[in-house]
């Protein structure tokens, strides 16, 4: 009879525990399976060890401005080392893994960009398939990017058509 009241107070732990670990983020099939792919082919040894899915962890969603405004175009996850910037699937045009590199990640370099200038990170996104990004604060006004207009390029040419 003493074990009831023991089996009554495990059940709920099981379930606490099972709402949490559904609660975090969860990442597309495509990009669960292009970290188990990397990781087998030893190129990214430490993303595997690396909580993923932890919502409050290493994973950042980067969105696309000509996709849905809800649909995550890429995943950026960082290992401690370095960091990896996968497709969420399909929609992107792009295959899988799509940028790597050792830390500072480019969107942790685009927080840094933004807090200098006294504003907040809200949500990032990829413009170009060569890694060029930007950050929107809450008001969706840019407030950092990966390439400066103005100092990278010494005159802008408009070519109309």
């Amino acid at each position: 009879m003493t074990r009831r009241p023991q089996t009554c107070l495990l059940l709920p732990s099981i379930i606490i525990a099972l709402a949490s670990s559904l609660a975090a983020r969860e990442l597309p099939y495509d990009v669960l399976d292009s970290i188990v792919e990397v990781s087998d082919l030893n190129d990214h040894k430490d993303l595997m060890k690396t909580n993923v899915s932890d919502d409050q962890g290493p994973t950042r969603p980067i969105y696309r401005l000509d996709l849905d405004p809800d649909y995550v175009a890429y995943y950026e996850i960082e290992t401690g080392t370095e960091y990896v910037v996968f497709s969420a699937g399909p929609k992107t045009g792009d295959f899988r893994e799509v940028e790597s590199g050792p830390v500072p990640r480019p969107t942790d370099v685009l927080i840094k960009q933004a807090q200098k200038n006294g504003q907040r990170c809200e949500k990032f996104y990829r413009l170009s398939p060569m890694g060029l990004t930007i950050c929107k604060n809450d008001h969706g006004n840019v407030v950092a990017a990966s390439y400066n207009w103005t100092a990278d390029i010494p005159q802008v040419k408009l070519i109309y058509v």
